[in-house]
């Protein structure tokens, strides 16, 4: 057995301000920790997330630890794997800003209360991260070598979350999430721990309080057959993406995750062996534009096979790129040449509005920027982009600039609300941006108060415009380069 010296590792950068406000942007406790399980899976084949609860009532907890058996972090990794923006990849690290931004998450929005320690043993270097203080990394000395190579990530909690309100849909949504990992032959066990005594609690049969994940896949039912097999399953390829679709009914009488409900019509978006997107109708809507109580029971999945999708900040979405937009293409015209639209009866006429995508939005503002002048004949925007990626590798809407000033615009077809506002805000500091537009069909007050209350005192600096369905711009973008009245 050997021990570690004390070691000081400077972090590429340490924008503590970011990392605090991505864990705002939507973050839940099921999303924030699937930041940490996915970094596990990259190389482990188990996983165990202790939850430290108080041993009575509710089960407060009050810290997790993520333990995998994979590779380990290098000593050299671990100040790349801190430092928010450095590692990214078209992998689980596609950002670089996940894992710091939950941790930031579970120590409510703080990611120096968040931070507990971090062991990670990679065959060479054995250490414990324990803080930080600027850009150098503390690590813990005189820590004993493991017998096998792995990672604990241990955090804090300094939300009101209970175990008994979560473990059981925690169990659900990981089996989902990681199915296909579990599948081919991964563990995760979730256990409760006493955080007084450092033991797994027992329940009143004297059995560890432990669940094992399960798999959770779409059933399928075949009405014609009245058996349990898929309506249609092939490979859809286009010039970046191959993936295999598969497109099923679920039975009547299922329950669970894939139970048939109300518009819940909708496909699992699998990458890099986890869920991204979790029974979403969007992958749907170049085949057919609306859900529809008529596409309750439609299930299914794409898992893909060769290229990459860029996703959203969290990697619970899909960017609106030309790629993806052409996966959706493939998906419609593999729908139709499977002649299995039948099973699911036309949708009722919807209005010209609800027809538009997001992406369809953004780009009839993005149009609408550049055809405006000011009398004199000059521009009044320059250049206007669109998905322009920051430095972290998130996508910002709309970008533009008015004179030396740039702005970023935030596009939403429907609501837009306190989360993202602060996505808004995250995507301005990234770029150095002092002003912001938003763009959606309804502006909450939440979302304003957010600004006014949380953002503008710390960002004195900062301004938000809102440009709403009452707005000009609104309207005029809607009507004119979309050609709907934007009802």
């Amino acid at each position: 057995m050997k021990n570690m010296a004390k070691k000081i590792l400077k972090m590429e950068s340490n924008n503590e301000l970011m990392a605090n406000t991505m864990s705002k942007s939507g973050f839940t406790f099921y999303t924030a920790l699937n930041e940490l399980i996915d970094n596990a899976i990259v190389s482990a084949k188990n996983i165990s997330i202790n939850l430290l609860v108080e041993n009575f009532g509710q089960r407060s907890i009050k810290k997790i630890s993520v333990i995998d058996d994979g590779c380990g972090i290098s000593l050299n990794d671990a100040s790349v794997a801190l430092s928010v923006g450095a590692r990214t990849n078209q992998g689980v690290h596609e950002h670089g800003v996940g894992m710091k931004s939950a941790i930031a998450y579970f120590g409510s929005s703080d990611i120096r209360k968040g931070l507990d320690k971090i062991y990670s043993y990679d065959g060479v270097d054995s250490y414990c991260i324990y803080g930080y203080e600027g850009n150098d990394l503390l690590i813990e000395d005189e820590i004993t070598v493991p017998d096998r190579t792995g990672t604990k990530i241990q955090i804090s909690v300094e939300l009101n979350i209970y175990a008994a309100q979560r473990v059981i849909a925690l169990r659900d949504m990981l089996g989902v999430r990681y199915g296909l990992f579990i599948q081919n032959g991964g563990n995760i066990t979730i256990n409760e721990v006493d955080v007084s005594t450092g033991y797994i609690m027992k329940d009143a049969k004297g059995n560890p309080v432990s669940s094992i994940v399960k798999p959770i896949f779409p059933p399928y039912f075949h009405p014609t057959t009245s058996t349990n097999v898929h309506l249609l399953k092939k490979e859809i390829t286009t010039k970046d993406i191959v993936g295999e679709l598969t497109i099923g009914m679920s039975p009547d009488a299922h329950e669970g995750m894939w139970a048939k409900c109300s518009y819940g019509g909708g496909i699992d978006v699998i990458q890099n062996e986890r869920v991204i997107m979790h029974r979403t109708y969007e992958p749907l809507t170049e085949w057919r534009p609306k859900n529809h109580t008529s596409l309750n029971a439609l299930v299914g999945q794409l898992v893909i096979k060769e290229g990459h999708l860029p996703t959203t900040p969290k990697k619970d979405g899909v960017q609106q790129t030309d790629m993806w937009m052409e996966v959706k293409k493939a998906i419609a015209e593999t729908i139709k040449e499977g002649k299995i639209s039948s099973f699911f009866n036309p949708p009722e006429d919807e209005d010209d509005y609800d027809s538009v995508s997001e992406s369809l939005i953004r780009d009839a503002l993005a149009d609408y920027l550049k055809a405006q002048v000011l009398p004199s004949g000059d521009s009044i925007w320059n250049d206007v982009k669109t998905e322009e990626s920051t430095d972290t590798n998130l996508s910002m809407d709309v970008t533009a600039n008015s004179g030396d000033t740039m702005y970023v615009f935030e596009v939403k077809k429907g609501n837009f609300n306190a989360q993202d506002m602060n996505q808004l805000v995250g995507y301005m500091v990234t770029v150095n941006a002092k002003q912001g537009v938003v763009f959606a069909k309804n502006i909450l007050a939440n979302a304003k108060k957010q600004f006014e209350e949380h953002w503008k005192p710390l960002l004195k600096d900062f301004n938000i415009s809102y440009w709403d369905e009452k707005s000009t711009q609104h309207k005029t973008v809607l009507a004119t380069y979309l050609n709907v009245g934007g009802k």
